[in-house]
């Protein structure tokens, strides 16, 4: 899902000021002997991604970064403990913040790993590498305002906070050194790479972004779908009608198991709640555009139970309406149907 600049004000000070109980609440699990999973707390699924490690005879490759700066330099450092083999490839599967931001992160950790992208993700590196600046400065803005909260706290209060907003201080100041370094690889057609008697096959896809990277694991039989496979996908900014082509082509795919960008790992069958959930705001658009609706009723006539078995918890329900909505909007726009 993206990060907005109003979703990173809102969440700038909490990650700033709650990484170590953030990290302590995000798990590593070995799925095989080649695939380590490291799944975010269940109370930040829909905000931050999960991050995979791919361990071959000679090399690793890492797919996405988290949002979170302090756990992606925590994760470096425990690659750089558990495992022998140097970071070859870091592979975004697609440019929103909460996947692609922290790279440079990794980058900076690793500088002889090879950054991989959808070749449209390269084409326009300037506005991602802007939007890392523009991060940078929400974290400054961030520790500035509870600066002047923590002056109306009492005095032992302000001191425990004094030393966390020191920190954060730290960190940050850290963080600005950190550059974005453009893609080394630029993925356009399917390709395979090889970390040593482990091949990993590349798919560019237009789906959930105009630059999706899905990882398919022959040996493994398992996908990396990045978001273009989440359960419960936003799609403000995807193309739906290749988005739905996307998840029937993944389908025929030999893969039995999925990691997605939010979320547990899943079997490979639950693309098509994905495809019915999509393809529900596709025809809605489709009925509103055929009927002429005003805007407004886009939303309004939508039901809203219609999916109710992917809301479990009330976080579930919050992002179920607001990703109703937005890709409702955005369904529209591309039948042409004014939203406004």
């Amino acid at each position: 899902m993206k990060s907005t600049k109003t979703l990173a004000l809102l969440l700038g000070f909490f990650s700033l000021t709650f990484t170590l109980r953030a990290a302590a609440e995000v798990t590593w699990q070995a799925v095989d002997a080649n695939i380590t999973f490291i799944k975010q707390a269940e109370r930040l699924k829909y905000f931050d991604s999960n991050q995979v490690i791919l361990a071959g005879k000679e090399c690793l490759a890492i797919f996405d970064a988290s949002g979170d700066f302090s756990q992606v330099e925590l994760m470096a450092s425990q690659i750089k403990t558990q495992f022998t083999q140097p970071v070859c490839y870091l592979i975004a599967s697609h440019p929103h913040d909460d996947h692609l931001l922290g790279m440079a992160v990794l980058q900076h950790a690793f500088p002889d790993a090879k950054l991989i992208t959808h070749s449209k993700v390269s084409h326009l590196f300037t506005q991602y590498q802007q939007a890392l600046s523009d991060k940078l400065t929400t974290f400054s803005k961030s520790i500035a305002l509870n600066e002047k909260r923590m002056e109306q706290l009492e005095p032992e209060q302000q001191v425990i906070w004094h030393d966390k907003i020191t920190k954060a201080k730290e960190r940050v100041k850290r963080w600005q050194q950190l550059t974005l370094q453009r893609p080394t690889v630029e993925v356009e057609q399917q390709t395979t790479l090889n970390l040593g008697d482990y091949p990993i096959e590349l798919i560019p896809v237009t789906a959930h972004s105009a630059g999706d990277l899905i990882v398919y694991l022959p040996n493994s039989k398992l996908l990396l779908s990045g978001d273009v496979g989440d359960v419960l996908p936003y799609a403000g900014e995807g193309i739906l009608i290749t988005w739905l082509q996307t998840l029937k082509t993944l389908q025929t795919l030999p893969a039995t198991k999925l990691i997605p960008g939010h979320g547990d790992i899943t079997t490979v069958n639950s693309l098509t709640t994905t495809h019915d959930f999509l393809s529900a705001l596709q025809a809605h658009a489709n009925k509103a555009a055929s009927e002429n609706w005003p805007p407004e009723k886009l939303i309004q006539s939508f039901d809203f139970n219609e999916k109710a078995t992917l809301v479990k918890t009330e976080l579930d329900e919050k992002a179920y309406r607001m990703f109703v909505e937005t890709g409702l909007k955005q369904a529209a726009k591309q039948v042409l149907l004014p939203t406004n």
